[in-house]
């Protein structure tokens, strides 16, 4: 009888965990967590070793010699994307901004990634008047950095400039420019483009 009594006490104690409670709720939930973790530590190394590629970058003397004919990548030239166009940013069904796509590029009229800073502007020209600026926006080098994009429409910089002052009426095309200052070469890139609106 106490041996029956025993078997029915660690019988009753198991039940939770058999029955899919909270213990096995638990066990994912901490299962997942430590993916995660994981994961952040994969990531947190390979930053590591990345900032160790930069910093023996930056110690060494100088550049090593390259072979004849051979010239370091450097950005040249910017193109706007024939994609860049009008754009509702704030989804009430008219368009408040120009979404600009723009590519540096190298002497072979290759993208290349840029460290710098981008200024864009939005103009209207109507015959017979100035010139008259719609919207300007500057990106820093930290959010020019992050408008990096490369997908199914290319790569290029995503560059999203907000017009300030409404298009004049019975404009259909805009003019955006864009200047590039490439913060490693020192040299500045201009480009225009003209949109329909």
């Amino acid at each position: 009888m106490k041996r029956l009594a025993s078997i029915a006490i660690v019988a009753l104690g198991l039940l939770p965990a058999c029955g899919g409670g909270s213990y096995l709720n638990e066990n994912d939930r901490l299962r997942e967590q430590n993916l995660g973790l994981a994961e952040q530590v994969q990531d947190l190394g390979r930053q590591v070793e990345d900032l160790k590629i930069q910093l023996q970058i930056a110690r060494r003397p100088a550049a090593p010699a390259l072979p004849p004919g051979i010239q370091p990548a450097q950005c040249v030239r910017i193109e706007i994307g024939r994609f860049s166009a009008a754009a509702d940013t704030d989804g009430d069904g008219r368009n408040d901004a120009v979404r600009l796509y723009l590519a540096p590029q190298d002497a072979n009229r290759r993208f290349i990634q840029v460290t710098g800073q981008a200024r864009v502007s939005v103009v209207a020209i109507v015959p017979g008047r100035d010139a008259r600026t719609l919207g300007t926006r500057t990106f820093e080098p930290a959010a020019f950095d992050g408008s990096y994009r490369s997908g199914i429409t290319g790569t290029h910089y995503t560059l999203v400039c907000p017009l300030t002052e409404a298009v004049p009426q019975g404009v259909r095309q805009l003019t955006v420019r864009a200047a590039l200052d490439d913060l490693v070469t020192g040299q500045s890139h201009e480009a225009e483009h003209t949109l329909r609106w």
